[in-house]
């Protein structure tokens, strides 16, 4: 029996976990409807273990799939063993989301056994339904104009990105609304009202009108939410309906229609017309619906988006190549523990790795990298979490619910009954379908709702084939209810813990970017104050834009203004507007200047408040979750924080010893044990006894990385990011250099031999982590342009190039002639080729030219120290290992026609966009003047660029590299050619229309179309592909006339000179020992090569 109390406590938690929604708590929306969940199952539980001390029993209704269920449940919690064993600091997460999961299926047992009439089923789904009413609405206020009921502006109109109602993600939002959809169905068509009064009709009119519109709303967000697996969805839903109404649903006697045709058939008549008139209508506006989204209408932005392409891309490589890369990694982490699986909820940690080896395996996914935290298919993340035990039990219970569906379909009697049972089926088949996918399960209302169907389906009221009530009584009833209340409680406490240990990690966070960027502001200040500066000298020297105001150039416009007005030239009065002017003008910068400096004056202090409150949240967040792993992250960089910098310099003045071994400030002590690094414990001393050591040598920064290079892999621990890899070796980059910088300043021969070891060591971890970087996401950058960007200056001076950037950072380390610099510029060139190859098979660009140029420049060291027989190995690496690459490059090059149409295409294309600027502004007439001038610039921008001789760009370049050592190396940078020319083209567009009276928005728009020419892809990539084809060209006419210069060279020297260099062994190569066969050697090159 369903007390009150239980009914307030659901008629709240159901509206609640459906829609509670704030921007000011957390960024994860599900966070918060967990702990909602968590304590309104706490509150039930402590009223049925009063009603248990009152009846001395408890009764349960439970079925096979229950019991499946439980041990599933088990199973995932035995299965933090392995979690416990691989990695203790996830131990605590791992528990609870197994005790969540506990408790979900608590909650199954619960609704199977206490909702056993229909007014109740009826009751609770209504809720659904109105709940997902108010989604779909803010759904389209989401959609059409990106805005939001509860948050606010969420996005662009027109995006699926902006849907976010109430749930968070368009995918989630689609999946809720699809499992409602048949049940708003059910309510337009039934007879049966349960509570409603049948004699006051207009509440059953308004009943199924809600209904009505709810389900045509659910069916429109479906739609505009461009879901493909719920279109998908919709289809199978749509058959499988049909199917079980003709077979199964048809015959079946409706009890209700015949006893209302008794009692009141003017009312049956009435309402079956209304359930005809109201079915029809869903029908035609499904049709509207689907028929508006494929044409051009004001619904889909005219076109901009239709469900047929979004069915078409189902089948688009990319779309399915990334599900697989996503879905497949969980084999490789599943391969570690068999049984029981790496521990439930790991995925998230353990996901990137998995994807890793996949990519090692496989390389042809390369590019379908993603940063994914869940395997976006829930049965394949069961198995690499909970093991082939999990997997097994998971298959098994689905089979259970099948094998139940079909036999219990046929003996539900009632027809309204059996209908409402089919779409209670259906809803759980939209869930189970969509978790192919995704993850609705990890997320709230989604799985509330998918557990409340399923369980009223196998529960007492629907059941008539395999379900029993079980009784439990006396002592063994205390103890089972003692153990469930404290398993609720524990989950209770820890996903509420989870919640305010996001919150303080959202506070962080926030401050964390305005921290950043209040910082930035403070560099735009200083090089707003630079040109204010420029300006007025400028203005003191009267050049620039200030030439007008000299006294020369002032008079004589006044005396020509004078006579062309027929005016008596007044000197004074002239030379008095003059001063006037120039006063006026120096007032404004001053001003200007005052403002900026006030501006300034006030930045510190804000960027000290926003540091310590990022710091203060973010240490909150993980005192209460040591498993936050992204609290670690963020708390990783403000390690190294100038404030926190200064912070230690005092400290270390005062406790040297405290700082030096990790146990001085609220940074250290988060740090574990096993992450300490007490590096320059023994420089404590030495500090004491030699105090200006630390005005010398910057100790303080050195130990702020050490503590940052602690707390990020403390957060690998509990939470994987890509960027995590990379600051890790720039870390230890940054602490090989200025450990080699402190070597020189001690003067102490212990420490100088310990922090000698240590210049050896950083390197290594140094190489590690650049290895595990390129490792973890060798390809992707479709997705993340910031790994290769395609734009050669971004690539060179901004390092949007993961390989040129590690490259050149590993030269300017540490010479390239050294054996470890050599063998990880080695290592990243042929994960380069590789990530470039396989990118490029899968139609994304990949040139290898990112550690090629250092490489090739490292030959040319070899040269200059003499070491001639390690210049023709690398240049033969060089020729072999890039042999693929270039001729792949170089055929896609020799398809000229290809790139020939992708120009002329680019300049119509341009060209057109030009003409619907004018027009728009009502300048349609200039089409015939400016339009013609702007081609004219594009196509002889266009002969220009494709009749440059790219060799001697590049030679240029790499005479560059040796003119300079190679710590100078970051500094030396490609420019590109296309931006060049076109930059200068669109500067002489820009010239010749700046007389004209443009509107603001027009010039706007056309400075947009210049950047975008500027900025066009194709030139850019067309300009890669030449550079790196010369490049090669240059570097094998190097090879070969190297070994022809040294075949003169040794056909003249003696052998002992000859063999001096030869015979060493070097890179794997044999051991030379005659001059002839070094000879030899050279001339199979030759022969092999020309």
């Amino acid at each position: 029996m369903l007390s009150i109390l239980e009914e307030i406590v659901w008629y709240t938690t159901i509206p609640l976990v459906a829609l509670f929604a704030h921007r000011q708590y957390t960024y994860e929306f599900s966070t918060p409807k967990y702990a909602i969940l968590t304590i309104a199952t706490f509150i039930l539980g402590f009223y049925l273990l009063y009603r248990l001390f009152k009846n001395k029993e408890i009764k349960f209704f439970a079925t096979p799939v229950h019991f499946t269920w439980l041990a599933f449940s088990i199973i995932a919690l035995l299965s933090t063993i392995n979690t416990f064993q691989d990695n203790r600091f996830f131990f605590r997460q791992a528990i609870d989301i197994g005790l969540y999961l506990f408790l979900n299926v608590l909650l199954s047992f619960y609704f199977s056994s206490i909702i056993n009439k229909k007014e109740y089923i009826v009751r609770f789904l209504f809720i659904f339904v109105l709940t997902g009413l108010f989604i779909a609405i803010n759904a389209i206020l989401n959609f059409y104009i990106g805005y939001d009921i509860l948050l606010g502006n969420v996005g662009a109109p027109f995006e699926r990105a902006s849907i976010k109602a109430n749930i968070g993600n368009v995918i989630f939002v689609s999946n809720y609304l699809n499992m409602l959809l048949p049940i708003a169905i059910y309510f337009v068509a039934s007879l049966d009202f349960g509570y409603l009064n049948i004699k006051r009709l207009w509440t059953v009119y308004l009943f199924k009108i809600v209904s009505l519109i709810s389900a045509i709303l659910y069916f429109d967000v479906i739609v505009f939410s461009q879901t493909r697996s719920e279109y998908l969805a919709l289809v199978i839903e749509l058959i499988l309906f049909v199917f079980a109404y003709f077979f199964y649903l048809r015959k079946k006697e409706d009890k209700i229609a015949e006893e209302l045709k008794k009692k009141d058939p003017k009312t049956l008549k009435r309402l079956l017309s209304f359930r005809k008139m109201s079915i029809l209508i869903f029908i035609l506006m499904a049709i509207i619906i689907v028929i508006v989204y494929n044409i051009p209408t004001p619904f889909n932005n005219y076109a901009s988006f239709k469900m047929t392409d979004r069915f078409s891309a189902m089948s688009s490589v990319s779309s399915r190549d990334e599900r697989f890369l996503s879905w497949f990694s969980t084999i490789y982490i599943w391969k570690n523990h068999k049984i029981l699986g790496q521990g439930i909820g790991t995925y998230q940690v353990y996901g990137l790795y998995g994807i890793s080896d996949l990519i090692e395996a496989h390389p042809e996914y390369n590019y379908g990298w993603n940063n994914f935290k869940r395997a976006h298919n829930d049965y394949f993340q069961v198995l690499s979490e909970t093991g082939i035990l999990g997997f097994i039990t998971i298959v098994l219970m689905l089979f259970l619910l099948v094998m139940y569906v079909v036999k219990n379909i046929r003996k539900v009697e009632d027809k309204d009954d059996a209908i409402l049972f089919s779409m209670l089926v259906l809803s759980g088949i939209i869930f189970a379908f969509q978790s192919v996918f995704s993850f609705p399960g990890h997320l709230l209302p989604n799985a509330l709702l998918a557990n409340f169907v399923i369980s009223v389906g196998l529960g007492k009221y629907f059941n008539k084939v395999n379900g029993k009530e079980y009784t439990i009584k006396g002592a063994k009833a205390i103890a089972l209810a003692i153990i469930l209340i404290s398993a609720t409680g524990l989950s209770t406490y820890l996903r509420w813990n989870h919640f305010i240990s996001e919150v303080y990690f959202r506070n962080g966070n926030v401050a964390y970017a305005t921290l950043s960027e209040l910082r930035n502001n403070l560099s735009k200040i200083d090089e707003y104050l630079k040109q204010l500066d420029s300006i007025e000298s400028d203005l003191n020297n009267f050049t620039g834009q200030f030439q007008a105001l000299s006294p020369q150039n002032w008079h004589n416009l006044k005396k020509a203004e004078a006579q062309r007005l027929n005016l008596q030239y007044n000197e004074l009065q002239a030379e008095s507007e003059r001063q006037r002017n120039i006063e006026n003008i120096r007032a404004q910068i001053n001003a200007q200047r005052n403002n900026l400096i006030n501006q300034k004056n006030l930045l510190p202090q804000q960027i000290n408040e926003q540091y310590k409150i990022a710091k203060e949240n973010l240490i909150k967040s993980v005192k209460l979750n040591h498993t936050y792993g992204k609290s670690y992250f963020y708390l990783a960089a403000l390690a190294a924080d100038p404030i926190r910098v200064d912070e230690l310099k005092n400290l270390l003045k005062s406790d040297p010893e405290s700082v030096l071994n990790q146990r001085a400030d609220e940074y250290q002590k988060l740090i574990p044990e096993k992450f300490k690094y007490a590096y320059y414990s023994k420089l404590a001393g030495y500090i004491k006894n030699n105090p200006d050591f630390l005005n010398q040598v910057d100790v303080a920064t050195i130990q702020a990385i050490i503590d940052s290079i602690s707390l990020y892999e403390l957060s690998l621990q509990t939470f994987t990011e890509r960027n995590t890899f990379r600051s890790l070796a720039m870390r230890y980059n940054s602490l090989y250099s200025l450990n080699n910088f402190a070597l020189g300043k001690i003067n102490d021969s212990e420490l100088e031999k310990l922090l000698s070891s240590y210049s050896k060591e950083f390197f290594n971890k140094y190489g590690t982590w650049v290895r595990k970087t390129v490792d973890i996401m060798p390809g992707g950058w479709n997705r993340f342009p910031d790994w290769k960007n395609i734009d050669i200056e971004l690539a060179t001076m901004y390092g949007q190039d993961i390989y040129r950037f590690f490259a050149v950072l590993t030269a300017q380390t540490l010479n390239p002639i050294n054996v470890e610099s050599r063998e990880l510029l080695v290592d990243l060139a042929m994960r380069e080729i590789e990530a470039c190859k396989y990118m490029e098979l899968k139609g994304v660009w990949g040139v290898p030219d990112g550690v090629f140029d250092y490489l090739h420049e490292l030959a040319h060291e070899y040269q200059t120290v003499g070491e001639y027989q390690e210049s023709v190995y690398t240049y033969n690496q060089l020729v072999d290992w890039y042999k693929e690459s270039y001729e792949y490059i170089s055929k896609k090059l020799s398809n000229t026609s290809y790139w020939e149409k992708t120009f002329n295409d680019f300049i119509e294309n341009s060209k057109n966009e030009l003409d619907k600027i004018l027009a728009d502004d009502e300048k349609g007439y200039l089409s015939n003047s400016l339009t013609p001038i702007f081609v004219n610039l594009l196509n002889s921008a266009y002969k220009e660029f494709t009749s440059i001789d790219f060799t001697n760009i590049e030679k240029d370049f790499i005479e560059a590299l040796s003119k300079n050592p190679s710590a100078y190396w970051p500094g030396i940078a490609k420019k590109s050619a296309w931006k060049t020319i076109t930059q200068a083209k669109m500067d002489d567009f820009s010239n010749q229309i700046s007389a004209l009276s443009f509107s603001e928005e027009a010039r706007q728009e056309i400075q947009i179309l210049m950047n975008n020419v500027v900025n066009f892809s194709g030139g850019l990539l067309y300009e890669r592909y030449k550079r790196f084809v010369a490049h090669y060209d240059m570097v094998k006419s190097e090879f070969l006339n190297t070994v022809n210069g040294l075949l003169e060279k040794y056909n003249k020297a003696s052998e002992k000179e000859i063999i001096s260099d030869w015979g060493e062994i070097a890179f794997n190569s044999p051991k030379y020992e005659k001059k002839e066969d070094v000879i030899k050697y050279l001339e199979d090159i030759l022969a092999k090569y020309k």
